[in-house]
C-alpha cells in the first residue's frame, strides 16, 4: 500500500509533458521590466514634471496647487492614472500646458507612480 502511495506521489511530482520543465524557454515574469519602466518614468518626471510637481516624498511642489506625485498615486489606480495622464498630455489641464509624449512614456510614468507605493 505504501509503495502505491509513494508511486502516486512521484507521478504527481513529475513534470507533465509540455509543462514548465519541458518548456524552459517559456517567458517568466520578472520584476526587471517593471523596475526599468519605473526608472525611465522617474527620469521623465525629473525632466518634465518636477518644475511644478513634487515627484517623490522628499520634494515639494514648486507651483501652488500642483499635486504631488504621492497625492496622485493615492487618487488613481493604474488604469485611471494612465487615462488621466493621456488626457492631460493631449489637452493640457488648468495651468498645465499640453506635453508631447508617447504612450511608452505615459506607461513609464505610470510605472514610476505605481512604484511610489500607497501614500
Amino acid at each position: 500500500m505504501n509503495l502505491i502511495v509513494a508511486s502516486m506521489l512521484l507521478a504527481l511530482a513529475a513534470p507533465m509533458p509540455g509543462g514548465p520543465a519541458a518548456n524552459d524557454h517559456a517567458p517568466r515574469w520578472s520584476p526587471a521590466p517593471a523596475a526599468a519602466a519605473a526608472a525611465r518614468g522617474r527620469r521623465f518626471a525629473g525632466q518634465v514634471c518636477a518644475s511644478c510637481h513634487a515627484i517623490d516624498a522628499s520634494t515639494h511642489s514648486r507651483r501652488p496647487g500642483a499635486p504631488s506625485f504621492m497625492t496622485l498615486r493615492g487618487q488613481y489606480n493604474q488604469l485611471t492614472l494612465r487615462r488621466k495622464l493621456t488626457d492631460i498630455i493631449e489637452t493640457g489641464h488648468y495651468q498645465m500646458p499640453p506635453v508631447k509624449v508617447d504612450s511608452d512614456q505615459v506607461a513609464d510614468l505610470v510605472a514610476y507612480l505605481d512604484s511610489l507605493g500607497a501614500p
